[in-house]
């Protein structure tokens, strides 16, 4: 009876272990649902949301998604701007200009590199709809670099390539 006991518990330990290395999220599954949240943290559904409610939403998504000193660069704007709070702080001015905007990464490329920092390259995706109903498309290739603390995957900086120019039609 003790064997039996004793085997069984062998195998639920050995079940467990296998358990926590293949049913957990990878790092790269990780930093993908990260930039997903990252996409709804930022998109406007409609005008009338409170700005100081979406800073203080941003605020607190930011806070799980950034690192405090973390940067953006984007070529609108003529200086890099870094700091979480800063950045939720610009985030929600898009209300500004904005009646809806959304915002979605596609073709993501994730690249680990040790120690636990990853470099990820997306197209940028956003969909809006100026203030007044004007709807614009913009994409664009993003360059993110993700550090991991603490299990969390945090981004340290941004940067968003030049808004790339019309093709002529022929």
């Amino acid at each position: 009876m003790k064997r039996a006991l004793a085997v069984g518990a062998l195998i639920a330990g050995a079940l467990l272990v296998l358990w926590a290395l293949f049913a957990g999220d990878t790092d790269e599954e990780k930093i993908r649902t990260r930039l997903a949240r990252l996409a709804a943290a930022v998109s406007v559904e409609g005008q009338g949301q409170n700005p100081v409610f979406r800073v203080a939403h941003l605020n607190q998504e930011f806070s799980e998604l950034f690192t405090e000193d973390a940067s953006v660069s984007l070529p609108e704007l003529s200086e890099v701007r870094s700091g979480r709070q800063a950045l939720a702080a610009l985030a929600g001015r898009a209300t500004r200009y904005v009646e809806a905007l959304d915002v979605d990464f596609e073709d993501v490329a994730v690249e680990i590199s040790a120690p636990k920092a990853a470099h990820v390259k997306a197209r940028a995706k956003l969909d809006t709809v100026r203030l007044g109903g004007q709807r614009e498309r913009d994409e664009r290739r993003v360059s993110f670099r993700f550090v991991e603390r603490g299990g969390a995957w945090l981004i340290t900086s941004v940067r968003a390539e030049p808004k790339a120019e019309p093709e002529p039609a022929d």
